[in-house]
C-alpha cells in the first residue's frame, strides 16, 4: 500500500490471511481504543484471522496546521508499544501527506481493498475520512457490503461521567494538570518521553538536583509540580532487561524564585529521590517519566530556604 514514498511500520507480518482492520489516530490508546482493538484481536485469533490497526504520522491536525499548538498525547514509540502489548499483528502508519489528504472518501476505501483482504473494519462512531472528511460510518457500511467485509461500529465510553476521548484526555492534562483523571481515561499513567540536556544546575546547589528533560514532543501537563517516576532508557551495550523505575517529583513551568533570564523557557524538570544506588550522571540519555498525582501549583518563593523546604515537603507528600 502506497500513498507516498513513505514506508509502513509492521509490528509482525501480516501474511495472506483475511485483515480485521481497526481505523483511526488512535492519539493515546485509551479506554475506549483499548476496548476496540481489544474486541479485534478476539475475533481475528478466534477466526485465525490478522488483526491490524491503521493509524496516520503525523496527526491530521498536525499535518493542516489549524492548532499550531497541537502535539500528540503520546510519541510514535509509545503507541507502537501499547498496540504491540495489545496483541495486534500488524500496524500500518500511513504518512499523512498531501496525497492522502487530496483522496476522496471512495478512492481511500478502494486504496484499502486493493491492498487488504479485508474481512471486517471496525471503526469509532465519529469516524470521518477523505478528502474534506465526507466519508463516514454509513459510507463504509454501504462499500463493505458491496465488496464482501463487514463493519462494526465501536460507541463511546464514558469514564466517571467523562467521554473516553483524546480530546478529554489533552483538556485534563493541559488545563487542569489532572493526571489522575487522564489516567483513568488512558488506563495506565500519562508518560513523557525525552532527552536528559544540561541545564543551569542550580538544583544541585540547593541539595536537589534534577534532571533537565528536553527534546520532548508531545503534550506537555500544565505548570505545577507532580509525583510520579522515572525510567532511563537503555543504551545498545546494556542488557535488554529494562531498568527500575525511580520516584521523583517533577517541576513543570518557569522556576520563578531561581529563573536566571526574565523570558525563561518552560521546564521539565525531575528530581529522583530514591536512586537506589542509580547512577543519574545520565546527561544525553533517554528516559521516561510517569505522572502520579498533582501536588501544587508552581509558585515563587521569597528565598531559596523557602523553597528547599517547599521541595522537601514535596518530597514527602510525593512518598505517601
Amino acid at each position: 500500500m502506497e500513498t507516498s514514498n513513505q514506508s509502513i511500520l509492521l509490528l509482525k507480518s501480516i501474511g495472506p490471511k483475511p485483515v480485521r482492520l481497526a481505523i483511526g489516530n488512535f492519539d493515546g490508546v485509551h479506554v475506549g481504543h483499548r476496548r476496540l482493538i481489544s474486541d479485534l484481536v478476539a475475533r481475528a485469533e478466534a477466526e485465525g484471522h490478522s488483526s491490524v490497526v491503521m493509524s496516520f504520522c503525523p496527526h491530521p491536525a498536525q499535518f493542516f496546521g489549524k492548532n499550531s499548538n497541537f502535539k500528540k498525547i503520546d510519541t510514535e514509540c509509545i503507541q507502537r508499544r501499547i498496540l504491540a502489548e495489545l496483541g495486534v499483528t500488524g500496524l500500518l502508519e500511513l504518512p499523512f501527506d498531501a496525497i492522502l489528504a487530496e483522496l476522496s472518501a471512495d478512492q481511500f476505501l478502494d486504496l484499502l481493498i486493493k491492498n487488504l483482504p479485508l474481512k471486517e473494519i471496525i471503526v469509532g462512531n465519529d469516524f470521518r475520512f477523505g478528502k474534506h472528511r465526507v466519508g463516514h460510518v454509513d459510507l463504509l457500511s454501504q462499500h463493505g457490503r458491496a465488496h464482501g467485509y463487514s463493519v462494526n461500529v465501536m460507541e463511546k465510553m464514558c469514564v466517571d461521567g467523562v467521554v473516553a476521548s483524546s480530546s478529554s484526555v489533552r483538556s485534563l492534562l493541559a488545563l487542569d494538570g489532572d493526571v489522575e483523571g487522564a489516567a483513568r481515561i488512558l488506563g495506565r499513567l500519562f508518560c513523557l518521553q525525552g532527552v536528559v540536556v544540561k541545564g543551569d544546575q542550580v538544583g544541585r546547589t540547593i541539595g536537589f538536583p534534577t534532571a533537565n528533560i528536553g527534546d520532548i514532543h508531545q503534550l506537555i501537563p500544565k505548570n505545577g509540580v507532580y509525583s510520579g517516576r522515572m525510567k532511563v532508557a537503555q543504551e545498545p551495550s546494556q542488557s535488554s532487561q529494562s531498568e527500575a523505575w525511580l520516584p521523583c517529583v517533577i517541576n513543570i513551568g518557569v522556576r520563578p524564585t531561581i529563573k536566571l533570564k526574565a523570558n525563561e523557557d518552560r521546564r521539565v524538570e525531575a528530581h529522583v529521590y530514591d536512586a537506589n544506588g542509580t547512577n543519574l550522571d545520565i546527561y544525553g540519555r533517554g528516559v521516561e517519566v510517569e505522572f502520579m498525582r498533582y501536588l501544587r501549583d508552581e509558585k515563587r518563593f521569597h528565598g531559596i530556604e523557602s523553597l528547599k523546604n517547599q521541595i522537601a515537603a514535596d518530597i514527602a507528600h510525593a512518598r505517601s
